[in-house]
């Protein structure tokens, strides 16, 4: 084909997507639409957070399902003799004691390869900002059932970690995010946000009542009824928002401006990164250029320093505080009901008080927050009181962090331009990333160098550091992104 038929044929393509486009935006909504979206995306992000932190609850029953089991039988012993190493504290037989080590070892690894779909989606989830919010909310979707799927069948640690990797490369994009902050008004964007977000939290109690229906020490194989249960929950989501939601107006705006342009404007606009329609190394480019977004993820990689001191909550609840204060596995899985609450109600708040105050302050607020939390779980499991007690504070670390982190993320959309929000949320996940491969190498390390007894001190040795020094740079560095108009956000410096 000549240059000048495929410019046609290009054309032509072009001209069949505006009018699709237009058409897509003249269609009106139905009544009540807004708020029917919400209830939707509440749904995607409930299932986004159970998905993300049930093999993480269930890590001691896949253990002894995948690693276990297979060695008890093997080798001789009994199940009770298996169950009362894994859920009850005991260190012998020597050699179970040694093969659940071992194949929480091999979890480990996984876990930590898993890290590389970082990398996976840094390609994946700029396409959003090509094809449209719309179709990835079901893809992703869909994409986290199928890889649950995976995890009811996986007998091995082989099948498990294709599962794992599947589910892990899923979770990370976040669409949800993107298109709630696009729906929003600008006066309310981060109390939906934190609302929404805080309904999601209030979903893991769900893998309580799921652990309580569903698990049984006599049938090690029980774990994965739960993975087929939040399977079915997911699927049946993605497909009412693929039949039920409409593209973001934002999207549509940009895309049809853009079509509509002449290639000589085009051509004008090519060196201008922030004109580039999507892309990662277009985005990384554009954020490199822009002082605004470059320090919002430099923020991000030193804040989530202590992404493992926080999220390794299991460490301190079984080690306690200067070998004080630890807790059994039963006793932890009780501690497990309660902290969702008080982590919902921080992250159903923190937006009302970004809108209200700004991004900046409710960052303080929040980071501050964490601490305090950290301090008041430490006491209660030294001074040992109330199981709930426990978990209150703990939800309250665990809400203060996350949701700063969600913070970050809402600033960093809100300083991009809308042809490259998707694609730069990718180069903040890669910050994210960086920041937590710098904690989880740490917090490796950190046994060896406090010992087990001393490890939850350790933990906030190195968290309310990394959160002091970010908290400087962003007052320092970081403009207040609060009521930016999505339409010209980014655009210029």
């Amino acid at each position: 084909m000549s240059p000048l038929a495929s410019s046609v044929s290009q054309r032509e393509k072009e001209l069949r997507l505006l009018a699709k486009y237009e058409k897509q935006k003249k269609k009106k909504k139905p009544r009540g639409y807004f708020w029917y979206m919400l209830l939707v995306l509440a749904l995607i992000y409930i299932v986004d957070e159970v998905a993300t932190n049930l093999p993480n609850s269930l890590e001691t029953e896949i253990n002894v399902a995948l690693f276990g089991l297979p060695f008890i039988t093997a080798n001789g012993f009994g199940l009770e003799q298996l169950n009362a190493v894994a859920f009850h504290g005991a260190m012998e037989p020597a050699p179970i004691y040694d093969a659940l080590s071992q194949g929480l070892s091999w979890i480990g690894m996984v876990k930590l390869v898993a890290n590389v779909t970082l990398i996976a989606s840094m390609f994946y989830r700029p396409l959003a900002d090509k094809y449209g919010r719309r179709i990835f909310l079901f893809v992703n979707t869909i994409g986290m059932a199928a890889a649950l799927v995976v995890l009811y069948f996986a007998s091995n640690i082989w099948v498990y970690a294709l599962g794992f990797l599947a589910l892990r490369f899923f979770v990370t994009p976040d669409q949800q995010v993107i298109y709630l902050v696009e729906i929003s008004p600008e006066k309310h964007r981060g109390t939906l946000l934190s609302i929404t977000k805080g309904l999601a939290e209030f979903g893991l109690v769900l893998m309580w009542l799921l652990r309580r229906i569903f698990l049984q020490e006599s049938v090690p194989s029980s774990y994965r009824s739960l993975f087929l249960v939040i399977s079915i929950a997911a699927a049946i989501i993605a497909f009412i928002a693929l039949f039920c939601s409409r593209e973001s107006d934002v999207f549509l705006d940009e895309k049809i401006a853009y079509l509509k342009k002449s290639p000589e404007e085009r051509a004008q606009e090519k060196a201008d990164a922030s004109k580039a329609q999507g892309g990662f190394f277009a985005a990384l480019k554009y954020t490199m250029k822009n002082k605004q977004l470059r320090w919002i993820m430099i923020v991000t990689a030193v804040v989530e320093i202590a992404y493992s001191c926080c999220n390794n909550y299991s460490n301190v609840l079984s080690n306690g505080i200067l070998g004080v204060g630890y807790l059994n596995q039963a006793q932890a899985t009780e501690v497990g009901f309660f902290f969702p609450f008080s982590c919902a109600v921080v992250t159903m708040l923190y937006g009302y008080f970004a809108d209200r105050f700004g991004r900046k302050p409710t960052s303080i607020g929040l980071l501050a927050l964490a601490t305090l939390g950290f301090i008041g779980e430490f006491v209660a499991l030294y001074l040992g009181w109330p199981l709930a007690v426990i978990g209150l504070f703990l939800g309250v670390v665990l809400g203060a962090d996350w949701a700063n982190g969600d913070l970050y993320a809402m600033m960093a959309t809100e300083s991009s331009a809308t042809n490259l929000r998707a694609s730069v949320m990718s180069v903040w996940s890669l910050f994210f990333g960086v920041g937590m491969v710098l904690s989880m190498g740490v917090c490796a390390i950190l046994p060896a160098v406090v010992g087990k007894a001393n490890l939850s001190i350790g933990y906030f040795l190195v968290a309310v550091p990394a959160w002091v020094v970010a908290l400087v740079l962003l007052q320092l560095k970081v403009k207040e992104t609060k009521g930016a108009d999505l339409k010209t956000a980014g655009k210029q410096d």
